[in-house]
């Protein structure tokens, strides 16, 4: 599967960035509708009007509804430990745990990644509530990792020890910590048959 990279276009929307990179790879957008309409759509439908600070539920639904088979993966101990720390994170975690129909509790690993899954990653900021949302995918072996402050995809084969709650990471000079929680995306069969195609 390809590979793309975006520098988001709208303050706040890493996450709708990384939800119309992930389609674009699974063959579920055209590479062609990468651009800031289509950015401030997906915005619009997963973040807009909902009271959530994490939407990992409706983030899984908007790729089920879009064909994709997706599920939530949580690493208990992170999100654990996060909740304890921050009142505001514990709250967040509750509601989308209401939510979640394809729930996952485990720590993450790089399986995760296998039949071409793209995983989904919020990280929590460390001074406030906010999220940069990451993609994660394999490609010849390696992991890369897709930041879209800055549009920067780089190979980084220590992810999942970030992911699951080995400490701060800076991402466009500031510090963040994973939110132990991802959405796993994994593109339906005819889209991968599809782009193999002739």
């Amino acid at each position: 599967m390809p590979r793309y990279r975006y520098d988001q276009s709208l303050e706040r929307a890493s996450g709708a960035a990384v939800v119309m990179t992930a389609l674009a790879e699974l063959g579920l957008l055209p590479p062609t509708a990468m651009n800031l309409v289509t950015e401030a759509r997906i915005y619009e439908e997963i973040w807009m009007g909902s009271s959530e600070a994490l939407p990992m539920a409706r983030l899984s639904r908007y790729f089920v509804d879009r064909l994709a088979r997706s599920s939530v993966i949580e690493n208990n101990e992170s999100v654990n430990w996060l909740a304890g720390a921050r009142p505001d994170y514990r709250l967040a975690i509750e509601r989308m745990r209401r939510d979640e129909a394809s729930w996952r509790s485990r720590p993450l690993r790089r399986r995760d990644l296998a039949e071409g899954a793209r995983l989904i990653a919020p990280c929590l900021r460390r001074d406030r509530l906010a999220f940069l949302y990451l993609l994660a995918r394999e490609d010849q072996g390696r992991i890369y990792v897709m930041c879209p402050n800055g549009g920067v995809d780089e190979p980084d084969d220590r992810f999942f020890e970030f992911l699951n709650g080995n400490g701060y990471r800076e991402f466009g000079s500031l510090d963040y910590i994973a939110a132990g929680v991802c959405a796993q995306v994994v593109a339906p069969l005819g889209a991968i048959e599809a782009e193999d195609s002739p």
